[in-house]
């Protein structure tokens, strides 16, 4: 019979343990009433521990049920566990503190000496190349920032002579009104001779050589 030789094993919590158990009772007595069932369960789960030490102290409590079975082996587990790492926290310090002179003999002493030495060179090492890097960091953006002060400084310069030779351009160079003269090709006289293209009628809209008015002779003359 499964349940009979069902025993806990390595890495099976006792949750797990429990269930299987349960599901096993049902298989083998699906008729039996559930309290009496519950009873067997309750044995076959102490049994199925696997821990002669657990047996004897989750039976010494005497559960009635599988559920109250689950929980005294909990808590005995629990309590198991805590006693055995006290226990060994113990032990590895007296056997460190006495075994010193042993570490001494095989070399072992020497060995954690020497990693930690390197681990301490190596640390230094690694403090070192980091303040260097913060220093070169602050040179770096101390002569960047003087350069780009330069380079204000140089433009504001460069737009500042700009500007005043726009000014002194503007003040050589006034802007004048324009001509009132008439354009009517009737207006004569030496005052207006300047405006016009022919020199003979003084009209805008011909030379002198192409002017009607004037002969050749009175062209050579002019």
């Amino acid at each position: 019979m499964e349940l009979k030789i069902r025993r806990r094993q390595e890495e099976e919590t006792l949750e797990d343990l429990h269930v299987d158990i349960r599901r096993l009772a049902v298989l083998t007595f699906p008729t039996m009433e559930y309290s009496e069932r519950e009873r067997i369960s309750c044995e076959y789960f102490v049994d199925a521990l696997n821990d002669p030490d657990l047996i004897l102290r989750v039976g010494e409590r005497d559960p009635k049920s599988l559920d109250e079975a689950l929980r005294i082996a909990q808590k005995v587990e629990l309590w198991k566990k805590d006693s055995e790492r006290r226990l060994g926290e113990g032990k590895k310090s007296k056997l460190t503190k006495d075994d010193w002179k042993m570490r001494e003999v095989t070399g072992e002493e020497q060995k954690v000496k020497s990693l930690a030495k390197a681990y301490e060179g190596l640390k230094k090492e690694v403090e070192a190349q980091t303040k260097k890097a913060e220093r070169d960091f602050a040179e770096y953006k101390k002569q960047a920032d003087k350069e780009m002060d330069a380079y204000r400084r140089d433009m504001g310069r460069r737009i500042s002579d700009l500007q005043q030779a726009l000014k002194e351009a503007s003040a050589a160079s006034p802007s004048t009104p324009r001509s009132s003269v008439p354009e009517s090709s009737s207006v004569e006289g030496p005052a207006n001779r300047t405006s016009y293209a022919c020199y003979g009628c003084w009209s805008r809209e011909h030379l002198l050589r192409n002017c009607p008015k004037k002969t050749l002779v009175e062209k050579k003359a002019i």
